[in-house]
């Protein structure tokens, strides 16, 4: 893992069996690897978990506001470009970074 690897946030976003999307907000590697999520949004909203509304960094909480209109209207919508890691390999393997991501 490199200094890179374990900053924050880590985004995933994954698709459930009925096909809904879910973007995560995880505050770092560490937290991500361990699914010690802060933040969610699906197209039934914006949840915050296990955190203080104040510590979660307004950039996420906007961003998961826009990830959250756009599944709202469109439940596969492709809210991918929000992402900065993704597994790895089958049965969620590791979480690698993604090139460009969490635009």
């Amino acid at each position: 893992m490199t200094a890179a690897d374990s900053d924050g946030p880590v985004v995933l976003v994954t698709t459930d069996r009925g096909g809904d999307s879910l973007a995560s907000w995880f505050p770092d590697l560490w937290s991500a690897e361990r699914n010690h999520l802060t933040l969610s949004a699906s197209r039934h909203g914006v949840k915050i978990h296990g955190a203080y509304l104040h510590e979660v960094p307004d950039e996420w909480i906007e961003s998961a506001k826009q990830a959250y209109a756009a599944l709202r209207t469109d439940r596969a919508a492709d809210v991918s470009h929000l992402a900065t890691h993704r597994h790895h390999g089958v049965s969620n393997g590791p979480l690698v970074p993604i090139e460009g991501g969490g635009r």
